[in-house]
């Protein structure tokens, strides 16, 4: 995946749990530096569902990046 991040053109959400052990918080950092325009959100205290987990702590961030780039 790494060799076409740099290709996405549009603002990109980048979400984890501090304990995904799938996706690890080290390689959505990657992901995140490597995409042109995008935002890392760790979760404290979550794994890798973070939208099982705890959908209430997902809807802020994401609400607030739609609202950021609903311009686009």
């Amino acid at each position: 995946m790494a060799p076409w991040l740099h290709e996405v053109a549009c603002p990109c959400l980048v979400m984890t749990g501090e304990f995904d052990g799938g996706c690890n918080p080290r390689l959505n950092q990657f992901i995140a530096n490597e995409l042109p325009d995008a935002e890392l959100v760790i979760l404290d205290k979550l794994k890798h569902s973070i939208l099982i987990e705890a959908p209430d702590r997902v809807v802020a961030p994401v609400k607030d990046f739609l609202l950021r780039n609903r311009d686009i």
